[in-house]
């Protein structure tokens, strides 16, 4: 069968790329590839999940729509998912109480994850039949990764196990979805906080300033999310956009026509970077220096234009259009190289990198030749040398923002601190 859907998706890709440049398709690719390579049951994929929709807003809309609380569906996810990595199938009737989950919260989880079996094949059908390429139709696991089975459905099986934990960080948009406009801006905005966060690994706390407003002739102004210091002068000017791909942004042939509308958020983020250097150039906003060569960076919470040099430049190219005709006050010295990060991309480079390094990883990002590279397969391009990762940052703050990890850790006997997820025997044991 996979020797067949291989034989279908090579014709089909056969004749999509008489139509479309090869090059172009490395961002499909890697949509479809990467983020299985790096794995799902990471734990900084927990941290960042429970930070950023942690919020009081988030929380409390998640137990509006889904009347459980956001730990204890996050808590159930984990455990369901890690059990099945063991073993071939579940009973519903399981019980997890042993870890402090009721029969009741995990009835609940059962209630979001999974579908009946019947349920699943015609929901597949349905979303599976609108064209495109097979190799790009969306997936019914990723909101329902649980399958039930048996003449009760009492039976669940995950066709692929880590989709569950998926399910419960990154897939927390699929229960917020249609949240309040406060809601989605308060998980933006705790987005920023844990992007600033980030960075203070590398430099200073002093060096990582934050957004503040400032008096223009039109009424007060918001600065760019992030400014990074580098010797006194503005090295780096940040924003961070939390929106999520759609389906037609992440795999659709021509993505920046059919999602159009989330691409313009990303292309604002680049008007906005220049505008402020206008401004602190105009003297509208506080007088700041620049470095030589000062820096804009878009950091977003999905993969937005991975490995995708024509994408990125369109996208500088809309904004150059846009600011001529709408902010004439931008000139060309204000239009400084942006380059494009997803937040896990970040991760790995300041793992690895030092405050010039970084620094000189984002600018050389933006170059002609570097474009669309992955950020700290740039680094290592331009930093060449044996580079030790240093471990995830937040590992120490995880029972911070997820209550119940050094709960259960502390049931295993082991120490939250060092009860690491990358380590399969963390699975294994549960």
């Amino acid at each position: 069968m996979l020797n067949a859907l291989g034989k279908v998706e090579n014709a089909e890709a056969g004749v999509s790329l008489q139509q479309i440049n090869v090059l172009d398709e490395l961002h499909r690719l890697a949509q479809r590839q990467f983020e299985w390579q790096r794995g799902f049951l990471l734990l900084s994929n927990l941290y960042r999940s429970s930070f950023i929709y942690g919020g009081s807003l988030a929380r409390s809309e998640f137990e509006r729509i889904r009347q459980m609380s956001l730990d204890t569906f996050v808590q159930a996810c984990f455990s369901v998912g890690a059990s099945l990595t063991t073993r071939p199938f579940l009973d519903k009737e399981t019980s997890f109480e042993i870890i402090g989950l009721s029969r009741e919260a995990i009835a609940q989880t059962w209630q979001i994850i999974s579908l009946p079996i019947e349920q699943a094949r015609s929901q597949a059908i349905e979303l599976r039949s609108k064209g495109g390429q097979i190799a790009y139709r969306p997936s019914l696991l990723r909101k329902f990764p649980c399958i039930a089975f048996g003449s009760s459905h009492n039976i669940v099986i995950a066709p692929l196990p880590t989709l569950v934990m998926l399910r419960s960080t990154a897939g927390i948009f699929y229960d917020l979805v249609t949240a309040h406009t406060a809601t989605r801006n308060e998980i933006g905005g705790r987005f920023e906080i844990y992007v600033a966060d980030l960075l203070r690994t590398i430099f200073s706390h002093n060096d990582i300033r934050r957004s503040f407003k400032y008096n223009s002739k039109n009424g007060e102004v918001d600065s760019p999310d992030i400014s990074v210091v580098q010797n006194n002068k503005i090295a780096a000017i940040v924003e961070c956009k939390a929106l999520k791909m759609t389906f037609e942004a992440r795999f659709g042939d021509y993505p920046l026509r059919d999602a159009k509308s989330r691409y313009d958020e990303l292309v604002r983020g680049v008007i906005q970077i220049w505008k402020y250097r206008a401004h602190v150039r105009l003297g509208i906003a506080p007088v700041v220096a620049f470095s030589e060569n000062a820096i804009g960076l878009i950091v977003t919470l999905d993969s937005w234009l991975m490995m995708s040099k024509s994408m990125q430049q369109q996208i500088v190219k809309q904004a150059r259009l846009e600011s001529v005709e709408k902010f004439p006050m931008i000139n060309e010295v204000d239009r400084i190289s942006v380059s494009f990060c997803p937040i896990d991309d970040l991760e790995i480079l300041c793992a690895r990198a030092t405050p010039s390094s970084l620094i000189d990883t984002f600018v050389q990002a933006a170059s002609e030749q570097l474009i669309g590279w992955m950020l700290w397969n740039v680094h290592d391009e331009i930093a060449p040398g044996p580079h030790t990762n240093k471990p995830y940052p937040f590992r120490d703050r995880v029972a911070e923002v997820v209550p119940w990890w050094g709960q259960m850790a502390s049931r295993m006997g082991r120490n939250p601190v060092t009860f690491d997820l990358e380590n399969p025997q963390a699975s294994s044991d549960l």
